[in-house]
């Protein structure tokens, strides 16, 4: 008779079989990047991994957990019920495996993350050049994508992390730094004849005026403008503040902007600034970031940079 022999394997050894077979640990970061952005597009980009790849992860999640996970929701995607509890489960679970290990030390010479920063008009044509400048010397393996209008994205969902504007955003996991107030000026013609800035209120919105178009959701110059007397005073309508200073030298046209921005047109139309005749001769400047790790060392870098560099020009 032949003796049947039936090897039996430890309990651990048995968890050891299930992680290797059914949970590759490397989809853990895949399905919570997934999750933040609610896109897979987003998190490939984030991620620095192909579409595909991103796929693949997550429909191996689906057959693990057997359920569907996420349900296609217009141009990116719906978590479900199940998901978002494992999404609750699994950043606890990081945050206590982040609590045993030292922490992280950041390199920014070898490190090779993406960041993406959106730059509300004029802070682009000022800051831009700076941080260029400053991440291809001191960090070049980085990749900084920068936008210079934030109407269309968000911080966090729509992968954006960070926002440099004069309007703060506050919110869930984000950061707001004031970087400084920007002195305003009213800006006329060269040979311009009235003293702008001896002008009440009212004598001063029955001047004609360039803008920077209302209908963008950041429009620099809404604040000035929001009655509808206000309103009436307005005749031209532009995308930038530098498009206005070329209308502004050549009509009878007037317009609210930065000091610092006819400082550095000196080589542009010639323009004359007055002081503003109105109580809000001042607008703030934020830089705005967004992460789900507070003790995230390359975002935090990233955060005192761009602080640092952004200063009152």
């Amino acid at each position: 008779m032949t003796e049947e022999i039936t090897a039996k394997r430890r309990p651990e050894e048995g968890d050891n079989v299930w992680l290797k077979e059914k949970l590759d640990l490397n989809l853990i970061p895949i399905f919570l990047t997934v999750m933040q952005h609610r896109n897979i597009t987003k998190a490939a980009k984030v991620l620095g991994i192909s579409q595909p790849a991103v796929s693949n992860s997550v429909s191996r999640l689906k057959k693990v957990f057997d359920d569907p996970l996420f349900v296609r929701r217009g141009r990116g995607v719906e978590p479900t019920r199940q998901a978002c509890q494992l999404e609750m489960e699994l950043r606890h679970a990081i945050s206590l495996i982040n609590n045993v290990f030292p922490p992280f030390c950041f390199d920014p010479q070898t490190c090779s993350r993406s960041f993406t920063l959106a730059i509300s008009s004029p802070f682009d044509t000022l800051f831009f050049p700076r941080i260029y400048q400053y991440i291809r010397h001191h960090a070049p393996g980085i990749r900084l994508n920068v936008c210079s209008n934030k109407s269309n994205h968000t911080l966090g969902r729509e992968h954006v992390d960070f926002i440099i504007s004069y309007e703060s955003t506050s919110g869930e996991n984000m950061f707001n730094r004031l970087l400084f107030e920007d002195d305003m000026v009213v800006v006329a013609k060269k040979i311009w004849g009235h003293n702008l800035s001896l002008m009440d209120e009212s004598a001063f919105y029955g001047e004609k005026h360039a803008v920077v178009s209302l209908k963008s959701s950041d429009s620099f110059s809404a604040i000035w403008y929001d009655t509808p007397f206000k309103r009436n005073a307005i005749t031209y309508q532009g995308q930038c503040l530098f498009s206005l200073l070329e209308v502004v030298s050549r009509t009878n046209l007037i317009a609210i902007m930065p000091a610092w921005v006819t400082r550095s047109w000196r080589n542009g139309p010639e323009v004359t600034q007055q002081s503003l005749p109105l109580p809000v001769k001042k607008r703030a400047c934020y830089l705005t970031g967004y992460t789900t790790n507070p003790e995230d060392a390359g975002f935090l870098w990233m955060l005192d940079t761009l602080t640092q560099i952004c200063q009152k020009p």
